[in-house]
């Protein structure tokens, strides 16, 4: 699914980014390491951690030692890098379509040394395959493109399985929430409530 298609040209959700390059390093804290990562324009949160991640990954202690755990909409790579450092043993899915934030990803990766993160498509994962999505999801693609990118996302999640996602509250946190409880039937718990973000943990039925 290109779910980029649905903004400008010039947007971090494009699949090949238009604004010129513009490669750099950052020094982030993830996982308990600290690491020197590469950000570039055209990509989201591209001066570093934004704060919905970074409020995301207060919860990272949730995720499963083992299994498959999807990040959705990977970017450069925080979540998939904080999640594959602590938990070594699981085996972490990075979902991303912007051909710029790919290849950032698969560089901090390397620059991480890490074994656990494999970068891939939505279309590659099996259906009921994966045990836990752990998302800050585009809610900028508008709402029936993020429904749709949703919808295929949970159709990946074994049941019983879990997701956490990171959403601004003026951008439609609740009424996102309830459509995951009334639309897909799913359980949602709201977890976090900080610093203008909700971080729900939805199990699939």
């Amino acid at each position: 699914m290109q779910y980029g298609l649905a903004v400008s040209d010039n947007h971090y959700f494009d699949k090949d980014p238009k604004s010129t390059s513009n490669l750099r390093q950052v020094d982030i804290a993830l996982g308990g390491k600290q690491l020197r990562l590469f950000t570039d324009s055209g990509v989201f949160s591209s001066s570093g951690l934004d704060k919905g991640t970074q409020i995301l990954l207060k919860h990272s202690g949730e995720a499963l030692g083992t299994g498959k755990i999807l990040d959705l909409g990977a970017g450069w790579g925080p979540i998939s890098i904080e999640l594959a450092i602590i938990r070594p043993d699981a085996e972490i899915l990075a979902v991303e379509i912007n051909s710029r934030a790919i290849d950032l990803l698969e560089k901090n990766i390397a620059s991480a040394a890490l074994t656990n993160v494999q970068s891939t498509s939505l279309a590659q994962i099996r259906e009921n395959s994966v045990d836990q999505i752990w998302s800050n999801p585009p809610i900028r693609i508008g709402k029936q493109n993020l429904h749709n990118l949703l919808t295929e996302a949970f159709g990946k999640l074994k049941d019983g399985g879990k997701a956490y996602l990171v959403v601004q509250k003026h951008l439609g946190s609740d009424s996102l929430a309830n459509w995951i409880e009334k639309d897909l039937g799913h359980i949602v718990d709201r977890i976090d409530n900080s610093k203008g973000f909700r971080v729900f943990r939805v199990t699939k039925q």
